[in-house]
């Protein structure tokens, strides 16, 4: 999961960093764009052009692979914390098995005592009728 996490925020830095250049060249060509018909080069204008759609084009690839990090990550954060509460139920669940074993122990030694405390008490008690 840590690996998955350290990709996720390498993938979201490289957004970032694509998405500024990404306004650089934008605002570059929206520059070269809005120049009055006399000054306007061709070819800055066609590079500042041709910059701009290859900036867009990277980021748009880095954005799709900063959202498969981000899903890889979440799914492996869903399954490791599946994993997690599944093991703590277990631990509960043998804990509560054990302990309901033991009380059912100490039921049967303790409903057997009390039977033969219960005969004891009853025979001595009981009046003598063939004397």
């Amino acid at each position: 999961m840590l690996v998955a996490l350290k990709k996720r925020q390498e993938e979201i830095k490289n957004v970032e960093k694509k998405k500024k250049e990404l306004d650089g060249a934008e605002k570059k060509y929206e520059k070269e764009k809005s120049k009055p018909e006399e000054k306007k080069d061709a070819v800055k204008m066609e590079a500042a052009k041709q910059l701009y759609e290859e900036t867009k084009l990277d980021f748009e690839r880095e954005d799709k692979d900063s959202e498969i990090a981000n899903k890889k990550f979440e799914t492996e954060k869903s399954e490791t914390f599946k994993k997690i509460l599944k093991n703590i139920v277990n631990i509960e669940k043998d804990f509560h098995n054990k302990m309901l074993q033991k009380i059912k122990t100490l039921e049967e030694k303790t409903s057997t005592t009390n039977v033969k405390k219960a005969v004891e008490k009853t025979e001595s008690t009981e009046p003598a009728e063939n004397v």
